[in-house]
């Protein structure tokens, strides 16, 4: 099954003694899978440099693993009560990344679905704070979506 879909993808970055900082999105991508694993990917534009990166969630067994190409190139993975390590690739050079969820939840059925993800974050070994990623996707032939 692979479904075209609406999306709103919102941000949130939370760091200690600064205004939080929100960024929207909304955009297309398409849903795939059943039961219990489902995809969901969509391209995401850099307002700056027009550069596209194309960013696939994979949803599975109480887990979200996030893979993103193009700038910013990483593979996060999203488990409760596991911390992740791993790399983000910029043209400036790799950073190694830290990730310990605080949430990680999603519900997807073939119409529509959400996804809501909170973790800590450290870059270079250095706590950078909290962020916030919610999804949420509908089928574009769906009334009111």
């Amino acid at each position: 099954m692979r479904k075209n879909v609406i999306m709103t993808v919102v941000g949130c970055v939370k760091n200690e003694g600064l205004p939080e900082d929100v960024v929207k999105l909304f955009t297309t991508g398409y849903l795939s899978g059943e039961d219990d694993c489902w995809k969901l990917k969509y391209t995401e534009t850099d307002p700056e440099t027009s550069e596209r990166s194309h960013v696939t969630l994979q949803m599975e067994k109480n887990s979200v693993s996030m893979s993103r190409d193009g700038f910013g190139r990483t593979l996060m993975q999203f488990t409760p009560g596991r911390r992740f390590e791993g790399m983000y690739q910029t043209p400036f050079g790799d950073m190694s990344i830290g990730i310990f969820p605080n949430q990680v939840s999603y519900r997807v059925d073939s119409e529509k679905g959400e996804i809501d993800l909170s973790y800590r974050l450290d870059i270079q070994g250095q706590y950078s704070g909290e962020r916030e990623l919610h999804i949420r996707f509908a089928d574009k032939n769906t009334k009111g979506a």
